[in-house]
């Protein structure tokens, strides 16, 4: 659980985000590859993803550079793709797009 995890990575966690790499929890459904392809898109994006366990959470930090936009709306009839392999991230995801009023699919 979360103590494993402070025990095995502390505040570094980056570890965590080789190609296959799972965490310590035996009930893990995840094939290991999300965090993986979260650091993927985080640099070709030109930013960078990280964790750390602190003693009651997980705290993440995704930086990304900031570029000035002409208009802060999206495309009429935008829609969006996500994919994991966890089932509860899927439908978060979804949920979140669609408080967003976008098509999602996950």
């Amino acid at each position: 659980g979360h103590a494993t995890m402070i025990e095995q990575f502390g505040e570094d966690s980056s570890a965590l985000f080789g190609l296959g790499v799972q965490g310590p929890q035996p009930d893990a459904t995840s094939n290991g590859n999300g965090l993986y392809l979260a650091r993927k898109c985080a640099a070709a994006l030109g930013g960078t993803i990280h964790l750390r366990f602190l003693p009651d959470v997980v705290q993440s930090e995704l930086l990304l550079p900031l570029a000035k936009a002409a208009e802060a709306s999206l495309p009429k009839a935008t829609r969006i793709a996500s994919v994991d392999d966890d089932s509860f991230t899927r439908e978060m995801d979804k949920l979140a797009f669609e408080a967003l009023g976008l098509e999602a699919f996950v």
